[in-house]
């Protein structure tokens, strides 16, 4: 099941025109903007990409020149200024987080508040409205090297949380399904947020902790749906239907939060050089 990020994501816009090695690039400027251009020897289209950070991208053949590119690109002003407008909203709405107390973060669909607690060992819990994350030092005396270590840390426990709560939800719908996957396994992919193989084993993004249980509890029940019916047919759908009926919903709302998780990332997706 696909979702926030990559090709498929409707923030991650792209511009193709007919026109596929090693990589070369380079660098030019558009109307002020950076432009990122990638060349291979057989790239047989021109595509221009815009990235939830901003960064545009030019996949284009050795033989463009730079001219027909900038031209190509002035052909298109109004696409690329309202998919950079769209990117700026992007990243208004879901700011780099600093991990200092009193930020908020999402957890199935509610906002917590971030409370840094001096104590050892290192540990993270929910407290009512409240993230609880012990550090061994104070927060006022993080040097800013700690301050990133312990982020690392509190996002690991995150996702140790994330695992435990999604594969109790998984365990309750198998049974109630009566369909059981030969294997589950956790993963932080950019553009999907569940999957089931051809031999029934389900593999589920756990950033999707950040969405309301209801979500959450549409995409387990998707891809256990796929034990039984490896396509999107009407019989699939039945089935799932069965189970949930926040099908449409969860959907849109996956749509348009897919990047509230973005704290979640390896490599943040809207503030990359953070």
């Amino acid at each position: 099941m696909r979702g926030g990020g990559g090709r498929g994501n409707p923030l991650f816009k792209k511009w193709e025109q007919g026109y596929i090695g090693s990589v070369d690039k380079e660098i030019l400027i558009f109307e002020g903007h950076r432009v990122e251009v990638r060349r291979k020897a057989f790239q047989r289209r021109l595509g221009v990409t815009i990235h939830p950070s901003g960064a545009i991208r030019v996949s284009a053949n050795r033989t463009l020149s730079q001219r027909q590119i900038i031209k190509f690109l002035a052909s298109h002003r109004d696409w690329v200024d309202t998919s950079l407008a769209e990117s700026a909203k992007l990243r208004d709405k879901y700011p780099p987080k600093r991990f200092a107390s009193g930020e908020v973060f999402p957890f199935l669909g509610t906002e917590y508040r971030l409370r840094i607690i001096a104590g050892a060992p290192l540990n993270l819990s929910f407290h009512d409205q409240e993230i609880h994350f012990r550090s061994p030092v104070a927060e006022a005396d993080f040097s800013p090297n700690e301050r990133r270590k312990y982020y690392q840390s509190f996002k690991k426990s995150y996702r140790q949380v994330a695992e435990k709560v999604m594969s109790d939800r998984l365990k309750y719908f198998s049974q109630k399904m009566q369909l059981f996957p030969t294997g589950v396994q956790f993963r932080g992919q950019k553009s999907i947020w569940g999957s089931c193989s051809a031999n029934n084993k389900i593999s589920l993004n756990f950033k999707l902790i950040v969405a309301p249980i209801q979500v959450v509890d549409y995409v387990l029940i998707h891809e256990l749906a796929h034990i039984r019916h490896k396509n999107h047919s009407s019989h699939f759908w039945h089935l799932v239907e069965q189970y949930t009926d926040h099908r449409h919903r969860a959907k849109e709302w996956l749509r348009d939060h897919q990047h509230s998780c973005d704290f979640l990332n390896k490599k943040s997706e809207l503030f990359p050089g953070s």
